[in-house]
């Protein structure tokens, strides 16, 4: 894909991302009440105590689709943005799976809104530069 500019065929995730990633770490929701009612955050499955949620699969979904249509291999980033990267893109699943991490990403409101704006930055990071 072209470098130093954001692919047509990420646009979906990259609107998804943040969107979802939002649900999962709290920053908002949104719950359809017509037909039942559905909750993007409310647990499909809870495995060892932790909640598998559509948002969750979504999130996880976006982030791979990012990561496979470009081609990140690491190649062009400094070793600093690699850990921006891999901290960013699983930050929402640790934080689904380890109980300290949710507590310390709920530990203030400022902490879960610079962890969703560090998601949404990375993911559209690599789309434009990779």
């Amino acid at each position: 894909m072209a470098e130093n500019q954001i692919d047509l065929i990420d646009i979906a995730a990259l609107i998804g991302l943040p969107i979802f990633a939002g649900f999962v770490l709290g920053v908002w929701s949104l719950e359809i009440t017509v037909f039942g009612g559905f909750d993007f955050a409310q647990a499909l499955w809870t495995v060892g105590g932790a909640s598998i949620s559509p948002a969750l699969i979504l999130t996880v979904a976006s982030v791979g689709w990012i990561i496979l249509t470009n081609e990140f291999d690491g190649s062009h980033y400094e070793d600093y943005e690699k850990g921006g990267v891999a901290f960013a893109l699983g930050v929402v699943p640790i934080y689904a799976f380890v109980p300290a991490i949710q507590a310390l990403v709920d530990s203030s409101d400022v902490v879960r809104l610079m962890v969703w704006l560090g998601v949404a930055a990375v993911a559209t990071y690599i789309s434009y530069t990779e």
